[in-house]
């Protein structure tokens, strides 16, 4: 149901802004905040999976319906593990079409096919992307940047969002969707006049909280006591040890 209700608002606010775009196409500078979409919710709300997914399947059929040739959905990420788990997680749900059409690019480490259309990069290969917007696949630019995580507002992230919007001056087919679980929308609308949100309030996924038994501010050495209890939410999940000896 979730994802349901974020597709549905997804395809709706992109439908909109293409048709906006469309309308002004001799002066695009005061398009580039309503070609912009932050999407907020919880932990577990299927944004990082859902979202860019659907926004490819959109671009697609709407470039289907032009006779034009879609370009690519770019979705940055700040970790190189979570790089390459969400590709693989939206590769698996979507079966074989999924491994065709997603890909992921993480330091020396690219995983794409001729016909990738979704690649999960992290942010520095992001920042090269946009910078040359033809690195990825030269027949492909970039047309939907999606920005994973805006609230923790690192340098690439800025500087993703930077290169975005000059290019969206004088691209009338980008959009930029700037998604987070704690971020400020006020602020970053205050930022961004004219950027349009989507709030996601039902979980796809199931989140479970961890509680420490003990007063945190009473302990010195909180790393160590964080590493094991990643070990030990571990050990409760799977048979493998999560390193060598442990």
């Amino acid at each position: 149901l979730a994802a349901h209700r974020i597709v549905d608002r997804l395809r709706t606010t992109l439908t909109g802004i293409a048709r906006l775009a469309e309308e002004a196409k001799h002066d695009l500078t005061d398009t580039v905040g309503a070609r912009t979409i932050i999407v907020h919710g919880p932990t577990g709300t299927g944004k990082s999976t859902v979202v860019p997914w659907e926004a490819m399947r959109w671009l697609e059929e709407h470039c289907a319906d032009r006779a034009t040739t879609p370009g690519m959905v770019l979705c940055s990420q700040q970790r190189r593990k979570v790089t390459i788990s969400l590709a693989e997680e939206v590769r698996k749900r979507h079966g074989e079409v999924g491994h065709a059409v997603v890909g992921f690019h993480v330091s020396r480490n690219r995983n794409a096919g001729p016909a990738s259309r979704l690649m999960y990069v992290t942010e520095a290969i992001g920042v090269y992307a946009l910078i040359n917007n033809r690195d990825l696949k030269p027949t492909q630019p970039v047309t939907i940047v999606v920005a994973d995580e805006v609230h923790e507002r690192t340098m690439y992230t800025q500087m993703i969002i930077g290169l975005a919007r000059t290019q969206m001056k004088v691209n009338p087919t980008m959009i930029l969707i700037l998604m987070s679980a704690t971020v400020d929308v006020a602020e970053l609308k205050l930022a961004i006049p004219g950027a349009q949100d989507i709030e996601i309030d039902q979980h796809e996924y199931k989140v479970s909280r961890f509680f420490l038994h003990r007063d945190i501010t009473k302990l010195t050495n909180v790393l160590e006591l964080t590493a094991r209890l990643i070990v030990t939410m571990h050990h409760e999940r799977c048979d493998q040890n999560l390193v060598d000896g442990v």
